[in-house]
């Protein structure tokens, strides 16, 4: 048998994503946001709608931003505390 991965993910692509995202964010449960990007789209700007998107559903982002280019599960996994990650939500 090969590999089977299970993942918890939803992709919002919009006309205006930020405001899709803090719509879905507020359907979960209590706690911080994880907001997983790249340290180049943060110091350009382009992440910044999205970082603050969870604060219009009133969650706290927490930012993530050493995601390399073409990233995989396991540079996520090698990169972050397991211990941090667990207490997201996803969607």
């Amino acid at each position: 048998m090969g590999y089977a991965f299970t993942l918890p993910v939803k992709l919002c692509i919009s006309a205006n994503t930020a405001a899709d995202l803090a719509s879905e964010i507020s359907g979960l449960p209590a706690g911080p946001v994880l907001v997983v990007t790249s340290s180049g789209t943060v110091h350009a700007g382009l992440a910044q709608p999205l970082i603050d998107s969870p604060r219009q559903a009133r969650r706290e982002p927490d930012v993530y931003n050493e995601v390399p280019g073409n990233l995989t599960v396991i540079d996520v996994t090698r990169r972050c505390n397991p211990r941090k990650v667990a207490r997201f939500g996803s969607i």
